[in-house]
């Protein structure tokens, strides 16, 4: 072959039948790439019920492709925490099994089980395989057995995929990961994921979750969306909730700090004009979530999605200032106390290494409710 150019390498081995060269060939006809990335890539065809891609191995995959998978790949090592190898360790035989990856992409998870001190075999599968070890399969569809299955799955919100048009699956779950997750668990005894840390206050799952890892260490390079380490057996009574290393409590007992008010009274939010605000969500620094009077929000800010900021009008006789100093002295007490696990995690850390939370309706209400019974 010394003498050829680029061009008449790839056309060689296109001539010669090698479907990856006969793609490249007409990509590079086409202009999309030129005959030197023909000759030093592969390509490789994606398929599943909906679409049919061709995506180079060597090029990033294109956000729109990893938003339609639900993809991103992960970065750090979760397995190394004491918490998992606990759970890990507890598992019958568990130095022999065989381990099940259905989502497995380039194989990244096999890769930082092995770097934790890990040596137990993989069976990886993915619809979408970026490494040659991994078996084209569709795990929603078709969710691989195994004793002991350790994963990071897609996550795709069907929210998120109805506003961009992606295909979404027949489910009345609302995100990707919880179909995931309700298709292991029935195809194996124990399961590890690594998920969006929203997951804790979802409900979803307790009878089999058995300890959960807030996840601070940067697991994503392409999203920072707050993840956690999610760990299934057979049966479960309580889950055990770690930060990291450090166990902060159980599920119910994190549970019991938030007060269960005596009245409930009517809140109407996102109300202009509502003499009550609260700025819902964290800054990128600290903790700035509080109760504030209404004029110091603007009603040009309130939209009838707000969420991050609202106003607020009730109903029933209050001081609007004693009711405000109740509430953030109630909102103090449930995050120093659950370690803000009662509260949803939203994009990435702050600066003094927590997450940025967000304060949702029903808690709000229930911090007023709460505030109201002590006026």
């Amino acid at each position: 072959m010394t003498g050829l150019t680029r061009e008449e390498r790839v056309r060689g081995r296109a001539e010669r039948g090698d479907v990856n060269s006969i793609m490249l060939v007409k990509r590079a006809e086409a202009g999309e790439i030129t005959w030197t990335e023909a000759y030093t890539r592969k390509i490789v065809t994606v398929c599943n019920k909906s679409t049919v891609q061709t995506v180079l191995l060597n090029e990033p995959i294109s956000e729109e492709h990893k938003r339609q998978h639900g993809q991103y790949f992960t970065k750090g090592n979760c397995f190394a925490l004491a918490p998992f190898k606990d759970w890990f360790n507890a598992i019958p035989n568990h130095k022999q099994i065989k381990l099940v990856e259905p989502y497995a992409g380039g194989g990244s998870i096999p890769r930082l089980m092995k770097e934790a001190g890990f040596k137990n075999a993989f069976v990886m599968y993915d619809i979408d395989p970026q490494s040659k070890n991994v078996i084209q399969r569709d795990s929603i569809a078709n969710c691989p057995e195994g004793d002991c299955i350790v994963t990071n799955p897609p996550y795709l919100a069907k929210n998120s995929a109805t506003r961009r048009g992606l295909n979404f699956p027949e489910t009345h779950h609302d995100d990707l990961y919880k179909l995931s997750l309700e298709k292991m668990l029935g195809a194996s005894k124990y399961v590890a994921a690594i998920i969006p840390e929203s997951f804790i206050t979802s409900g979803l799952f307790l009878n089999r979750a058995s300890k959960i890892i807030s996840l601070k260490m940067k697991m994503f390079t392409d999203t920072e969306c707050p993840v956690c380490l999610a760990l299934f057996s057979e049966d479960s009574t309580d889950v055990e909730i770690y930060d990291g290393e450090k166990f902060i409590g159980t599920l119910s007992e994190l549970k019991s700090y938030i007060p269960n008010p005596k009245t409930k009274h009517a809140w109407k939010f996102n109300i202009k004009g509502g003499e009550i605000g609260i700025l819902a969500l964290d800054n990128q620094k600290t903790d700035t979530i509080r109760f504030v009077r209404g004029e110091e929000i603007s009603d040009d800010d309130i939209k009838e999605s707000s969420r991050a900021i609202t106003k607020v009008a009730g109903s029933g006789d209050y001081n609007v200032d004693n009711l405000i100093a109740a509430s953030n002295r109630i909102l103090k007490h449930i995050r120093e106390n659950t370690h803000d696990v009662s509260m949803t995690s939203f994009k990435g850390l702050r600066q003094d290494g927590k997450y940025r939370r967000r304060l949702d309706f029903e808690l709000a209400k229930t911090i007023l409710n709460c505030a109201m019974g002590e006026m």
